[in-house]
């Protein structure tokens, strides 16, 4: 499907953006699913999961429901601080085939301090969501606290952002030379220690995870053009709103996803990146 189809869905500019990072952001989520062998599950009772950080729910509607059997479900929750976010994940639920539709739960936590019951879940996952906790500590030890012995958790995070020095780099020497210079989005990110497999590893292992993997996946983004440029502009803008002057501001942010979009359609065939992101795909057990 092409990412055009979903995003003329949504229903404001966030919810557009979001469903469009889900092309970017969806497949690292359902390699991790994979991995685990969730798709191999005969569990011997419905299964309780959280999906935290979830946003939109794309680790829901992209990986978990599409893996487990309506029968294999007592309840998915979908945790979010971003209530515009929550509302659209309910959306999405509502519409969701009625076998499923209403054991897919919408809920404002807190990752670092959720208030969840103890030892209920037998899943829980964070798509790209544990290294934009202020303390990735307290995300590890309210995930262990919830989970039942032996439940397993399941994290994503990036390792390259790799279009950042593919395509937005180059484009802004190209089409905006005199533009600020922007640091790696990566240092802006409070969990630092989610970009390597082995630090990422050590993070659960030291929470008291065991059996603990951590792997590097490579993939290509299947997206159009012009949404890949909306989404990945929508980055930049707002690692130029920390670092930039506001004369630098008004002068070039209007000009990123232009530049970026063109850069895109004078260097690759059809527009299309043929670069590949490379996350880290990390799990362990209670």
């Amino acid at each position: 499907m092409a990412s055009k189809e979903l995003s003329t869905t949504a229903t404001n500019a966030t919810d557009q953006i979001a469903l469009i990072n889900e092309y970017i952001t969806g497949p690292p989520g359902e390699e991790l699913v994979r991995r685990i062998g969730l798709a191999n599950l005969e569990p011997t009772q419905p299964l309780h999961i959280l999906d935290n950080a979830s946003g939109i729910g794309t680790l829901i509607f992209r990986a978990l429901v599409l893996t487990l059997r309506p029968s294999q479900i007592a309840s998915i929750t979908g945790a979010d601080l971003d209530e515009n976010y929550l509302a659209y994940l309910r959306k999405r639920a509502a519409a969701a085939s009625p076998d499923v539709s209403g054991k897919i739960l919408a809920a404002r936590l807190d990752q670092q301090a959720p208030g969840l019951e103890a030892s209920h879940f037998d899943y829980i996952f964070s798509n790209f969501g544990v290294f934009f906790a202020k303390s990735d500590d307290a995300v590890l030890a309210e995930t262990l606290r919830m989970l039942k012995p032996a439940g397993i958790a399941g994290f994503t995070s990036w390792n390259k952002i790799s279009w950042w020095n593919e395509v937005l780099l180059p484009a802004l020497a190209k089409f905006l030379p005199d533009a600020p210079a922007l640091p790696d989005p990566k240092r802006l990110f409070p969990g630092q220690a989610w970009f390597e497999p082995e630090t990422a590893k050590g993070k659960l292992e030291g929470a008291g995870f065991v059996d603990v993997r951590s792997e590097v996946w490579a993939f290509t983004p299947e997206v159009d053009p012009k949404d890949f440029a909306l989404a990945c502009a929508h980055l930049v803008k707002s690692v130029a709103a920390r670092v930039w002057s506001e004369e630098a501001k008004e002068k070039y942010v209007g000009k990123i996803e232009g530049s970026f979009l063109r850069y895109l359609e004078e260097e690759f065939v059809g527009g299309r990146w043929t670069g590949q992101m490379t996350a880290v795909l990390t799990w362990g057990r209670k």
